[in-house]
């Protein structure tokens, strides 16, 4: 899916994102919504990483890259 236009949406009391897609389909999510997906990703919802974490795999991804 190509994304054409993303739109923040501001209600004075809640925000929003709209994404259009090129197809012509838009699709809205809430700030929560849009949070927990980002979130999981890469991740099990229960799983959170460390900095200290997260930077050791970049290493370990580095090395194995070379």
């Amino acid at each position: 899916m190509r994304i054409k236009d993303i739109r923040l949406l501001d209600d004075g009391t809640q925000q929003s994102v709209a994404i259009e897609f090129a197809t012509g389909e838009v699709r809205t999510l809430s700030a929560q919504q849009l949070y927990d997906a980002t979130r999981t990703l890469g991740q099990g919802a229960t799983e959170t990483k460390t900095a200290a974490q997260r930077r050791a795999e970049e290493l370990l991804a580095m090395r194995r890259n070379r």
